[in-house]
């Protein structure tokens, strides 16, 4: 799936990376057939997409949210925080951890009705009146 961070990459709305070329921006450089043959790649490949999803999620969360969270590892002394390395933003305590692997079975178990969920796929359809 190339180095493409999936779980940016799908919580976007504006951009298209097309194989191999440069970005596009979806509602000024692509035509209504492009989209739709794009939405249904999408669809296409949502089985390996969603895998490819949760491992940039897991990453997205252990880095602290993308480096901006950041773990406190004592005080100086002037009483201001020290700032360590990023904070783990994996979801804490046992509902939390539980409702997260629930989401992410439901995902694996329904990479479909997933895909359309997620914005870069709504970005591509809507305003176009077609149902994949």
């Amino acid at each position: 799936m190339g180095s493409m961070n999936w779980f940016w990459y799908l919580n976007q709305k504006v951009w298209w990376y097309p194989d191999g070329k440069p970005r596009v921006e979806i509602e000024k450089d692509m035509t209504d057939s492009w989209r739709v043959n794009a939405a249904k790649c999408l669809l296409r490949w949502s089985p390996k997409l969603v895998v490819a999803y949760q491992l940039d999620e897991m990453a997205y969360l252990l880095n602290g949210a993308g480096g901006i969270w950041r773990e406190v590892i004592g005080e100086d002394k002037h009483n201001r925080p020290i700032i360590g390395g990023p904070a783990n933003m994996l979801p804490q305590g046992e509902l939390a951890q539980e409702e997260f692997e629930r989401t992410q079975e439901w995902q694996l178990d329904h990479p479909e009705e997933w895909i359309r969920q997620m914005p870069l796929f709504i970005a591509l359809i809507e305003e176009l009146g077609v149902e994949l």
